[in-house]
C-alpha cells in the first residue's frame, strides 16, 4: 500500500519518504525511515519492466546471500503492480566521488588503509561458492565512506561468474571498467581487480583512469599498475594479493619520515672515491645463475663501449677459479682481464684498498641476505619452480617493503627458467613482472641483447 499526500509519502504503510535521492524515468532511489523503528533505510524502486525488474531481481539474489562488513544488508523486498522495490542498509556518509570534490585528494596512508578494505570486501565477493560474485562496477560514486568505514554499495550490475548475461559486458563505468567490459573478451575476477586499481588511482590524483598512475609514487604505481593492465592475464591474480600488497606498503609507511629523503646507501665503492654506478645482482638462493648473469651483462656493457667492472662480492671464488684455468689472463691495478671483460676478484683483506675509476660497477653479491646492505640498483634473479617458490615470495616481499623506504631504489626481477627466451612474464602468484633468463647459444646472443638493453634502461645505464 502507497500513501501519498502533499507532505509526505509513505510506503507500504511502515517506511515514511524524506528524500529522493536519485530519479529517473524508470526509477528512483529513495532515503526512508520505517516509523515504527526509526530506523532509515535506502529504497529502491524501479519500473517493472523487463530490464529493470530482471537487474533489481538480480541485486536481491546476491545481496540475500551476503554477510559481511561493508556490504549493505537488505531487509525488504516489495513489489506492486507497476514497480519492484528493495529495502536495504541505509549507510551514512559521503560517497568517494564527493569526498575528492570537496576535499580533494587522499595521501598514500589513506590511500592504502581505504584500499585495503576495499579490496577485503571484493575478497569476500569472490569467495562465495559455489560462484564467485562479481561487482563488475567498482568506481567513486558506488563507495560510501563514513567515520573511516569504507562500504561498497550498488550490486545492480553484479552477477555470479557462473550466470554472467550480456549486461556484464554493456555496463561499468567509463574510466573504471576494465577494458574486457566493452570488449565482450570475458570478465572474471580480474575485472574487478582493474576496479580496485581505478579507484586506488583516483583517491590519489582524482583522475580517471590509468592516465594518473605516473603521479603516483613509483611504489604505488606498481601496484595500481599490476591491477590496471590492459590484459588481465598480466592483473594481481586475486583480491587477497593485492591486499597483501597494500598491507606491505602499509606497515612500511609507518616508518617513512616526512620529506625521506635516504641517501644510496652502499652506492659508493668501498675502496673507489669516483662514484660509480653500482647494480648488485643478486640470487634468491645459491646455484641460481647469479653469476653467470652477472657476467654476461658486464660483457653485454663492454661491447657497448661502457667502462664497465664486474666485481665480486661473494665467498664464491670464482674469479679466483677462472684465473687458475686461464694462464693467459692479464693482471693490472686489482683487475684481471677475461676475453676483454675486467673482473676483480674479492679481497678479504682490510688492508688491501684498491680503487677503480670505472663508471659502472656489477657487483656479484651472491645469494641475498637481508642483513646485508645493497647498492639502490638491484638485479634480483629468482627461481619459480615449486621448490623455491618459498624463497622467491620471502624476498619479493621483503623487496617491495625497502622501495617503499626508498623510492628511490630500481629493481628488476630476472626469472631462473629452463630455455629462457627472455621475453618479459608476469608472475600472478608474486604479482611481480620480470625477465626470464635468456640463456646464452650462438642463435640467441641478439635476443639476450635485447633483454639486456632492457635492463640497462630500467636501471638508467646511459649506453
Amino acid at each position: 500500500m502507497i500513501i501519498t499526500n502533499k507532505e509526505e509519502e509513505i510506503l507500504f504503510s511502515k517506511y515514511r519518504i524524506q528524500k529522493v535521492l536519485k530519479k529517473s524515468d524508470k526509477n528512483r532511489v529513495l532515503l526512508a525511515v520505517n516509523h515504527a523503528m526509526g530506523s532509515k533505510r535506502i529504497i529502491k524502486e524501479v519500473l517493472r519492466d523487463e530490464e529493470g525488474y530482471e537487474s533489481l531481481q538480480s541485486e536481491v539474489s546476491i545481496l540475500k546471500h551476503l554477510n559481511f562488513s561493508g556490504i549493505p544488508m537488505i531487509y525488504d523486498v516489495e513489489e506492486t503492480e507497476k514497480y519492484y522495490y528493495i529495502v536495504e542498509e541505509y549507510i551514512q556518509g559521503r560517497n568517494l566521488s564527493e569526498i575528492i570534490q570537496t576535499e580533494g585528494v587522499f595521501d598514500v596512508k589513506n590511500t592504502v588503509f581505504y584500499g585495503r578494505q576495499l579490496a577485503d570486501i571484493v575478497s569476500y565477493l569472490h569467495s562465495v561458492k559455489p560462484d564467485a560474485v562479481l561487482h563488475l562496477d567498482i568506481q567513486p560514486k558506488n563507495i560510501m565512506i563514513y567515520d573511516r568505514k569504507l562500504y561498497l554499495i550498488d550490486f545492480g550490475n553484479a552477477s555470479y561468474s557462473g550466470h554472467l548475461s550480456e549486461k556484464a559486458y554493456l555496463k561499468g563505468t567509463q574510466g573504471f571498467a576494465a577494458p574486457e567490459q566493452y570488449q565482450g573478451s570475458g570478465v572474471d575476477v580480474r575485472t574487478d581487480i582493474y576496479g580496485i586499481g581505478a579507484c586506488l588511482c583516483f583517491m590519489l590524483t582524482g583522475i580517471r583512469g590509468k592516465e594518473g598512475i605516473s603521479r603516483v609514487p613509483e611504489y604505488m604505481g606498481h601496484i595500481l599498475s599490476g591491477c590496471m593492465e590492459e590484459n588481465k592475464k598480466n592483473r594481481f591474480a586475486s583480491a587477497d594479493l593485492l591486499s597483501e600488497k597494500l598491507h606491505i606498503v602499509e606497515k612500511q609507511l609507518i616508518f617513512v619520515p616526512a620529506g625521506n629523503s635516504k641517501k644510496e646507501k652502499n652506492n659508493t665503492d668501498r675502496n673507489n672515491i669516483n662514484n660509480p654506478i653500482i647494480i648488485s645482482f643478486v640470487g634468491t638462493q645459491s646455484r641460481i645463475g647469479t653469476s653467470v648473469l652477472a657476467m654476461a651483462f658486464t660483457e653485454y656493457l663492454v661491447r657497448q663501449g661502457t667502462d664497465v667492472l664486474y666485481e665480486e662480492n661473494n665467498d664464491t671464488e670464482m674469479v679466483r677459479k677462472i684465473v687458475r684455468k686461464n694462464e693467459n689472463i692479464r693482471y693490472g691495478k686489482g683487475n684481471f682481464y677475461y676475453q676483454g671483460i675486467p673482473i676483480r676478484p674479492l679481497y678479504n683483506s682490510k688492508k688491501i684498498r684498491i680503487e677503480t675509476s670505472s663508471r659502472v660497477i656489477i657487483r656479484d653479491e651472491g645469494v641475498f641476505n637481508e642483513a646485508k646492505e645493497y647498492g639502490n640498483r638491484l638485479v634480483l634473479i629468482a627461481g619459480i619452480s615449486s621448490w623455491e617458490e618459498d624463497y622467491t615470495a620471502l624476498t619479493v616481499n621483503i623487496m617491495e617493503k625497502r622501495v617503499v623506504l626508498n623510492p628511490q631504489d630500481k629493481i628488476v626481477w630476472i626469472w631462473n627458467l629452463n630455455g629462457g627466451q627472455g621475453d618479459e612474464k608476469y608472475m600472478p602468484a608474486l604479482g611481480v613482472s620480470g625477465y626470464d633468463m635468456p640463456y646464452l647459444s650462438a642463435e640467441g646472443e641478439n635476443l639476450s641483447d635485447m633483454v639486456y638493453k632492457k635492463i640497462a634502461q630500467q636501471l638508467d645505464i646511459r649506453i
